[in-house]
């Protein structure tokens, strides 16, 4: 019966994948806030976060890019128009808001400087990473 399945084109080559089925694997995208490693040079006891996003892919060495150091205290804002993570920085009616969107396969992020007094800027590139091909992308 084998024989005849064979003949009649019935076998199935089960050692192949091609890129349309191959196993899609799993990237999270992370915004870090962490105090910069530079000495302050003001008097002033302003805070200062150093943001950073973190790309963690199966299979993959872990990648990140440095987005800059915001004067204030940075957080995880809800994400919004488009934006996978969304970051805003706040001091004394100031700060800055960090917004990284999805490209195809590049993350984009984008800066505004935000005041109390006239609102948010307009959203300017800072840096991008790509994503590895083949990879399902979450946002954490």
């Amino acid at each position: 019966m084998a024989a005849l399945l064979a003949a009649c084109g019935g076998a199935t080559n089960v050692g192949t994948t091609t890129p349309e089925d191959a196993p899609r694997r799993e990237c999270t995208a992370a915004l870090r806030f962490a105090e910069p490693e530079v000495a302050q040079t003001s008097d002033e006891e302003m805070p200062r976060t150093a943001i950073g996003l973190v790309l963690i892919c199966e299979d993959e060495p872990i990648q990140t890019v440095a987005i800059g150091t915001e004067v204030g205290a940075c957080f995880n804002d809800e994400a919004s128009e488009g934006a996978l993570l969304r970051a805003r920085c706040w001091w004394a009616g100031q700060g800055a808001i960090v917004v990284v969107r999805r490209n195809g396969e590049v993350l984009e992020v984008l800066r505004a400087d935000v005041d109390e007094q006239t609102g948010i800027g307009e959203l300017e590139p800072v840096t991008q990473l790509e994503i590895p091909a083949n990879h399902v992308l979450h946002a954490l």
